[in-house]
């Protein structure tokens, strides 16, 4: 007669296989480990939240880095100095803010593909990804259109704004090619390769979109809406000027005596 004993034990029909879950639990109480499973949860989100934000933060700093371009007069001397950001507001909103305001979802993917390679993914990163992207692509634009005023609403920039919403209404259509109809439950990698390549072209065609709508402007006359705020009418182009200049000037002093004494000298502390 051989001895042995009982691993576990339990009457209900299923059960959750995971190495979180300590064996014998499937004897407690479904109530008290229901509360502390979602009050666990919730900690989890709040903390995935505050990560989130830090790391939003972090990539703000690095698409708002500015150089500083000399002025010069009508005779060809240098009479000052204004920002210019380094980062195309265009291809910085499509690939490091996407990548910040996804960063939950896309590495809950990563990690569950790495951990089943070589067997059959599961469903809750690709969900994810595919829900966070049809609720910014529907969602987020409707609260954004009825958030603002009852003001005649346009949109600035067309091009781009065709661009986005071309390539997000592929992806799906994409994503469907590839699941049912090339090859139906396998993704292979070539078709990861023309994923990966679609992203430049996206990144490329919004740049050049935005490129081609700058020089349209500049041909036109017409100036970008950047900095505007606290600007004079049209034909103050000097005093504008001169203020960029001096917030130029600021930002250079800042960042060799410090914050604090830029501060005081502004206040006059």
């Amino acid at each position: 007669m051989s001895e042995g004993y009982i691993d576990e034990y339990t009457y209900r029909d299923r059960w959750c296989h995971s190495f979180l879950i300590n064996q014998g639990f499937a004897l407690g109480d479904n109530m008290f480990f229901g509360v502390g499973y979602t009050l666990i949860l919730l900690w989890i989100f709040m903390a995935i939240g505050i990560v989130s934000d830090m790391f939003m933060d972090a990539i703000e700093v690095i698409t708002s880095q500015t150089v500083p371009e000399e002025v010069k007069d009508e005779n060809g001397e240098v009479i000052g100095s204004v920002d210019k950001v380094i980062w195309n507001p265009t291809v910085a909103n499509l690939s490091l803010m996407a990548l910040g305001s996804s960063a939950p979802e896309i590495m809950l993917s990563v990690i569950e593909t790495v951990t089943l390679l070589g067997y059959v993914p599961g469903e809750l990163g690709p969900s994810t990804i595919v829900g966070s992207g049809a609720f910014n692509l529907l969602i987020i634009t409707a609260v954004s259109i009825m958030a603002v005023d009852e003001k005649m609403k346009w949109i600035d920039d067309v091009g781009v704004f065709m661009t986005t919403a071309f390539f997000s209404v592929f992806a799906y259509i994409w994503m469907w090619l590839c699941i049912e109809i090339i090859s139906p439950g396998v993704i292979e990698m070539w078709e990861a390769l023309v994923t990966l390549f679609c992203t430049g072209l996206l990144l490329a065609s919004a740049y050049g979109m935005d490129r081609c709508k700058n020089r349209a402007r500049e041909k036109s006359g017409i100036k970008d809406d950047e900095d505007e705020e606290g600007s004079g009418s049209e034909g103050d182009e000097e005093e504008e000027l001169a203020r960029k200049m001096a917030k130029s000037a600021l930002r250079i002093l800042a960042k060799k005596k410090g914050d604090r004494f830029v501060i005081e000298c502004v206040t006059g502390g």
